[in-house]
């Protein structure tokens, strides 16, 4: 029975090993596109003055965050997609540090959570989390590039997004998330590595 267990063991490691090492080009393709897109992946706050974002490639963005892992799959998230100039410019102007929000060709993605719907007490500021973070790498995977606001813990920015769009009791605006392609001369590329030896722990701190 030992013998059988280590044989076992032996085998599924060493197939999961060859068949890493088998991947075809495409799979290997896809996977560098992937890891390219979460290095690439930069704040943008000035847009290609020439392109807004088309609907199609906004809701294959949204669709991605709808993937993202929640406590006890809860999906309490909301997403209020506005690209009205006029609405823009009242988001922009009701949080901080955000008026490229109001810049002609952007468009913006507020990420709520209904309370109601959250099946882990606490735990939704991490699932918006999670679904704005897609967002983002989704968006860089398709040449988009975006900048997260944060509304979340900031109870005075949560509540004056919550009025300019009307978000009804319970709901919770989490962030406000700004995208848009970036000038020709600035495009999105893979930068650098920062991984950085000292940030990361073994085992124990």
């Amino acid at each position: 029975f030992s013998f059988f267990l280590f044989f076992f063991s032996f085998s599924f490691s060493f197939d999961f090993r060859t068949t890493t090492r088998r991947m075809s080009s495409a799979e290997k393709t896809d996977v560098t596109k992937t890891l390219d897109a979460i290095e690439a992946r930069r704040s943008v706050r000035k847009f290609d003055a020439d392109r807004t974002v088309e609907e199609d490639v906004m809701r294959r963005i949204v669709e991605c965050g709808m993937c993202s892992p929640t406590a006890v799959n809860s999906r309490e998230w909301h997403f209020v997609v506005v690209r009205d100039a006029a609405m823009r410019a009242r988001l922009a102007g009701s949080v901080p540090y955000c008026k490229f929000a109001a810049e002609p060709t952007a468009v913006c993605v507020v990420v709520c959570a209904e309370l109601a719907k959250e099946k882990a007490p606490g735990h939704w500021p991490q699932d918006c989390g999670a679904a704005v973070q897609t967002m983002l790498i989704a968006a860089a995977a398709l040449g988009v590039g975006s900048t997260w606001t944060s509304l979340h813990p900031f109870e005075d920015r949560a509540k004056n997004v919550g009025s300019v769009l009307g978000v009804p009791a319970g709901v919770e605006p989490f962030a406000l998330v700004v995208f848009g392609y970036p000038p020709a001369d600035k495009p999105l590329e893979r930068r650098p590595s920062r991984f950085d030896a000292a940030l990361l722990h073994n085992e124990k701190w």
